[in-house]
């Protein structure tokens, strides 16, 4: 079974990036920094996966949950963001969702 590094991670990334960058905007985290740090944290997770021998469905599946629950949690934390600066959230919640919908 071959390896995923947080290398390999970072390069898709980078790759998906390039069609819609994270904005990081003024706050105080430094991109690169926070990337490999999801990068890593996502090679280790896969790779404890691998050791306990799960199936490759298993693994995709779990992984597939883990992404779809920080999906979730930055739909949420982006609407809330909105109505606390008293804006239309369902305009905008649904201006990203169009987007979602668009990228899978």
């Amino acid at each position: 079974m071959s390896t995923i590094t947080p290398l390999t991670i970072l390069a898709l990334l980078e790759e998906i990036e390039s069609e819609d960058p994270v904005d990081f905007g003024a706050l105080p985290v430094d991109g690169r920094s926070a990337r490999n740090l999801v990068a890593v944290h996502l090679a280790e997770l896969r790779a404890m996966l691998v050791s306990q021998q799960l199936s490759s469905e298993d693994r995709e599946a779990i992984l597939l949950a883990t992404a779809s629950r920080v999906i979730l949690e930055n739909l949420l934390l982006h609407v809330r963001a909105l109505c606390e600066r008293g804006e239309q959230a369902s305009q905008e919640f649904d201006a990203l969702l169009v987007r979602l919908q668009r990228a899978s």
